[in-house]
This record gives C-alpha cells, structure tokens and sequence, in this order.
C-alpha cells in the first residue's frame, strides 16, 4: 500500500510538472506574440529616413526597443529558471569569445545607459591581441553578462560609473561588473543570489524588479562549471559581481573574431510563412528595406504552393500556426527535392529547448524565439550562408 501511494503522488507530482511546462510555454507564446509585433513594427519605423533625421523619434524608437528587449528577457528567465530547477535546461558549449559577448550587450543597454548620463568603462584586452575565449554557451553567457549589466544600470543613480572588465586568473576567464550606486547591506549579500533575494534594500528603490535575474544568473554560472561573486561595502557603497568561467583550451580549433559587413538579404529571395496578416505585412516590409524580394503565405497549405512553382534563398516560418503547423509545413517542404537543401529558419514564441530540437528534427536549420529583430535574422542568415542566387 505504501508503495501504490508513492506511486500514485509521484504520477501527480508529474502531471503537476507537465501541466507547469505547458502553462510557461503557452505564456511565453501569448506573451511573445504582442512584443513580436511591436518590435518588428519599431524596426520598420526606425529605418524611415524622417525618423532617422528626427532625433526626438530615433530617441522614442530606441525607448521602445529597449523595453521589448527588457520585456523578452524576463519572459525568458521565467522559462529558464523553471527549467533549471527541473534539470530541463540543455546547455550547448563551445568556444565563446567573451569580449565580443560583453560589447555587444553594452552596445544594446547603451540608450539606457545614456538615459541615465552613465559612464560605462570598457577594460577589455586590446583588440589584435589573443582573445579571450570560455569553454560556455553562447546564448546563456550573454544571458548572465545581460542580468549583471542591466543590474548595474538600474541601481546606479544618474551621472554614475559602470566599469566592466575582463581577465584571466588561475587558469579561469574573470567578468567583473563594476557600480558605484546604491550598494547592498552587508547582512543581505548571503541571500542576494536566491530566488525573490533582492534584499530589502533594493526592493524599496524605484525599479526594484522580480528578484529572479541573479537567482538565474548564479544557476547558469554553475551549470557551466563557473562560480559567481558577490561583494559591496554596504549602502550607498557601490557593488562588485566577478563571475569565473573555464577557459576554452582546443585552440586548434580555428574561432571567428571577425564580423562579416554587409547585408545578406540584398537580392535574396525569401519566403515568409505566418498566419498573422500584421507579422507578414511588417516582416515583409523589413526585410524588402534590406533589399530582399520577399513571397508571403498565410498558412502551409499556401507556402507549399508557393515552394512548387520557384526557387528561394531562405524560407522563414511561424510555427504554431491553424491547420497545418510549422512542423508539418517543413516535413513536407523536404520531400520537395528542389527544397531538400533551402536554408529555412523557424520563428516562434515557444522557445524551450525542446521547441528547437522539435524545429531540427522536422527539417529546419535554425530556431529564433521571438520577439525577432532584423540583427538576429541578419546573423541568422550569415550563418546559414543566404545570398542572392546569381545567374
């Protein structure tokens, strides 16, 4: 009997764990969908030349931006954490050159920062010098190097210094965000990394937030072998977060350090499969300022029409569309065999690691959460080497 009952409160606890993960996806997806929009129609406007020459737009257009991004990514540390705790959360490491990682997260708080009148003080090795590359995942170190950052941001009070550098110590790669704002109490720093943890005295500010960006960020430092610091004077003392991550030691592996100019969409022919007429109309005005020749379907049945009469350069497509999914769409794109090999990028609100093996394995190259921006599509589509085929 003792046994029948264990069973029977293990098969609920799991139900209960089912139940959970299908909730955060839906509300991921739900939530997603309306940033979605915003952000792609934000993008179109700010790549119209009146906006460009306007500086009170281009400043409203980077505010909004902003907080799409800031949005996203609590949405996804909501997902992350859960999926942390349930040892659902798959890491992919590889070789990841830390400096670039961290420029380019300071690059996309800079109109907070500014906002602000922050000084941000970069003391990163010389660029030509050898990089400094961790043995991590890409996307979960730009997720902890983003939490810290951002932290800083939101505690230093106007006309404050962030200084953010990077070194090598004891055979480990060393991050270290630097504030002087408003500091942590002493007697609060041993709980500053725990769920809900921010500390009264960070709860009582303006911004005081969820209290799961750190809790997050001190799960993915040691899931990738990496440990977290935390350490300030007291109030108004300022605060110091060093975070150590293995160093990458197969240098016979050549590593990228160069970013590609141009723009891979110039001349390519892309089709763009969503059953949002918004999603299309915006996508679509995008990617054509970009100079791609862009065909549009409103569901699968559609977009394999559109795929038997031409050729196409790149094939993007929402997943959870009526009818026909994503899934299937793909499925059936392959069998076509003069789309057996078309690059083809699957975009979606439903972001957990499964989503992306369930996107691999019915034939698609690569998996973009939204909300989607044009840089991510851009890299997305260097990666996947998408050009205008010539004659």
């Amino acid at each position: 009997r003792a046994e029948t009952e264990q069973e029977s409160r293990f098969q609920q606890n799991q139900a209960k764990i089912r139940l959970r993960d299908e909730f955060f996806a839906m509300m991921s997806h739900e939530l997603k969908h309306p940033l979605n929009i915003i952000q792609l129609n934000a993008e179109l406007i700010a790549r119209l030349s009146a906006v460009r020459s306007h500086a009170v737009a281009s400043r409203a257009i980077e505010g909004i931006q902003s907080s799409v991004r800031s949005q996203a990514r609590i949405i996804d540390d909501l997902l992350d954490l859960s999926r942390v705790n349930t040892g659902k959360l798959k890491l992919n490491l590889a070789p990841v050159i830390l400096q670039n990682v961290i420029e380019e997260v300071v690059g996309a708080l800079a109109s907070d920062a500014r906002d602000k009148d922050l000084v941000i003080d970069l003391q990163l090795p010389a660029r030509g010098s050898d990089p400094l590359v961790a043995e991590a995942d890409p996307v979960r170190v730009e997720q902890i190097v983003w939490n810290l950052l951002s932290n800083a941001v939101k505690f230093t009070p106007a006309s404050g210094n962030i200084q953010v550098s990077l070194d090598q110590v004891d055979g480990m790669l060393r991050i270290q965000v630097r504030d002087d704002g408003q500091g942590i109490p002493v007697e609060e720093l041993p709980r500053i990394f725990e769920l809900f943890g921010q500390g009264d005295d960070r709860q009582h500010t303006h911004k005081p937030g969820l209290g799961i960006g750190l809790a997050l960020v001190r799960e993915l430092v040691e899931a990738q072998h990496g440990r977290i610091e935390a350490s300030s004077a007291g109030r108004g003392q300022g605060a110091l977060f060093s975070v150590w991550l293995p160093l990458y030691l197969q240098f016979d592996l050549p590593v990228d350090t160069e970013q590609e100019d141009g723009g891979p969409f110039s001349g390519a022919r892309l089709l763009l499969v969503d059953d949002s007429p918004d999603i299309r109309l915006i996508m679509q005005q995008l990617l054509e300022m970009e100079g791609a020749q862009v065909t549009t379907a409103e569901d699968g049945a559609a977009a394999l029409a559109c795929l038997e009469g031409a050729s196409f350069d790149l094939i993007l497509s929402d997943i959870g569309m009526p009818g026909m999914d994503g899934y299937e769409l793909m499925r059936r794109v392959r069998q076509l065999p003069q789309h057996a090999a078309t690059p083809a990028v699957a975009l979606t609100g439903y972001g957990a690691a499964a989503d992306a093996e369930l996107a691999s394995q019915a034939g698609y190259n690569e998996h973009v959460s939204k909300p989607v921006s044009l840089e991510t599509l851009q890299r997305v589509a260097r990666e996947l080497g998408v050009s205008a085929r010539r004659p």
